[in-house]
């Protein structure tokens, strides 16, 4: 049988150990549910990894979840159609592991995320799409900068005789071009030709109807990223992407991997995916992975601009270095 000394001081370690996780909990802000998930033991961990926001970037998001498949393949997978805001509200309910996004989390979305999960959202950038002005093939649309886009979309420049449309606000690409373009207010002003439809692809009809139809000539701005191919492949028929200039000065860049990884082509996104700080172990797992190395690799092998990589041009010679 142990000591009495040695009991005591058994009962006295477990004192403070007590003692010293009430504190660190109280005081370090711990929150129980982390501590609760360092010791859960990993076969009550979910095998699936829930995915929102596909309609976002659907061709990068399938191409990326194949090749984390191919990691672990013992892993089931349900992806979620769905914008910004929709993926959102399916990572605070519960619905998804992971969110793609157009944009982050509001800070009024950070404190609804604390009171109705008691946590918040860590986000990382993934990818950079083009953001596409889309008119009809003969429409003489020139080139634009983003100063002047901008003016057009507030109602202070003279841009198409028609609309701009765009898809719905909860998709998330105009809260993107607004804060790209340092455009205030959440919505456009009166006497601005915006008009939401309810995708990218009713944008595109749109424009496409004015022309047939004979009306004013429309514009329409969508995401790269939301297109079946690369806008650098050249638009839909009887469409044509507008190019761009970062200044009056500056040549103009039609959009492609290659301008917009190297700025020419100025009008562009982020694409952020999404997930809870102490939610389950897959989606943080799977939101690491998209933060590596691998990961963007991954993004630049599907052809699209890695968030996090910069685009080097390599010379190469024969004559020493210096002559």
């Amino acid at each position: 049988m142990p000591s009495r000394r040695r009991t005591w001081f058994l009962v006295r370690m477990i004192i403070y150990l007590v003692v010293i996780a009430i504190l660190l909990v109280n005081r370090g802000e711990i929150p129980w549910r982390r501590l609760a998930g360092t010791f859960r033991p990993a076969e009550q961990e979910d095998p699936i990894l829930r995915v929102g926001g596909r309609d976002l970037a659907p061709g990068l998001i399938d191409r990326l979840l194949a090749g984390y498949r191919q990691d672990y393949p013992d892993l089931a997978f349900e992806v979620r159609s769905g914008g910004t805001n929709q993926a959102l509200e399916d990572l605070i309910n519960g619905r998804v592991d992971v969110a793609f996004l157009y944009r982050p989390p509001t800070p009024a979305e950070q404190d609804l995320f604390r009171e109705t999960a008691g946590d918040t959202a860590v986000v990382t950038p993934v990818a950079v799409g083009a953001v596409l002005v889309t008119a009809a093939e003969g429409d003489p649309g020139g080139s634009l900068t983003p100063a002047g886009l901008a003016g057009i979309l507030a109602g202070r420049a003279p841009g198409p005789a028609g609309s701009i449309y765009l898809p719905d606000p909860n998709e998330g690409l105009w809260d993107a071009v607004r804060s790209g373009l340092d455009l205030p207010g959440d919505l456009p002003p009166a006497g601005s030709p915006v008009v939401f439809l309810k995708g990218p692809e009713d944008v595109l009809a749109a424009v496409r109807d004015a022309e047939a139809a004979g009306l004013p000539d429309a514009w329409g701005l969508v995401s790269g990223l939301a297109l079946p191919r690369d806008p650098g492949e050249g638009a839909p028929d009887g469409l044509q992407f507008l190019p761009m200039q970062a200044s009056p000065d500056s040549a103009a860049a039609a959009p492609a991997y290659e301008t917009v990884a190297r700025g020419t082509y100025p009008l562009h996104h982020l694409l952020y995916a999404a997930c809870l700080d102490t939610g389950g172990r897959q989606g943080g797992r799977f939101v690491t992975h998209l933060a590596s190395a691998r990961g963007l690799r991954q993004v630049e092998r599907a052809g699209v601009v890695p968030a996090r990589q910069i685009l080097r041009e390599i010379h190469l010679t024969r004559d020493p270095v210096g002559e």
